[in-house]
């Protein structure tokens, strides 16, 4: 494998978790953007969209993207929101191939209300409640999953080991 395989998708739809069993399978690196941007700013980013607001977020998330150019044979999960931006939906698009991790509005829902570090340090999206929320962003985001993926696998009916037994096994026929 030459190449960067991106996870996309909506937050909770596994793609830390499948990533990190992914790159064991094909055995090379993981990266997690969100966990880089962390890293640098030494804070999370609920932190960070509190103290600097979403914008400065972005830019962050943007410059980890774009860092990843020159390298290869890497599994990247990305932040839900990564796809909001044009020049990075183009860098994703250009430089690697697009997995969609998707799973239904009430599974993620459900997912959310059970992850007690999720809750701490991810910001909430916008002022509506969870199912409002969790509803108008999936719908605002799907055009762009939908344009940069070249596969998209429930994650709600598929286990992170299943999903990354789907992916390795596509991947073999990549050419």
């Amino acid at each position: 494998m030459i190449m960067k395989i991106f996870l996309i998708g909506y937050r909770c739809t596994g793609k830390s978790t499948t990533g990190k069993i992914l790159s064991d399978l094909l055995g090379c690196p993981f990266l997690d953007t969100d966990v880089q941007i962390e890293t640098r700013a030494g804070q999370s980013i609920s932190q960070i969209v509190q103290n600097h607001g979403w914008k400065t977020f972005r830019t962050q998330e943007k410059a980890v993207l774009l860092e990843l150019k020159q390298r290869d044979n890497l599994v990247v999960a990305t932040g839900g929101g990564i796809i909001l931006d044009p020049e990075s939906r183009t860098f994703l698009k250009e430089n690697g191939y697009c997995i969609w991790l998707w799973a239904t509005p009430d599974t993620v829902m459900q997912r959310i209300q059970m992850d007690e570090k999720l809750k701490a340090n991810r910001p909430a999206l916008t002022v509506q409640d969870l199912e409002k929320e969790t509803r108008s962003m999936m719908d605002l985001r799907e055009p762009y999953y939908t344009q940069l993926s070249q596969l998209k696998i429930d994650t709600g009916v598929n286990s992170p080991q299943a999903t990354s037994k789907i992916i390795q096994r596509r991947l073999s026929n990549v050419g």
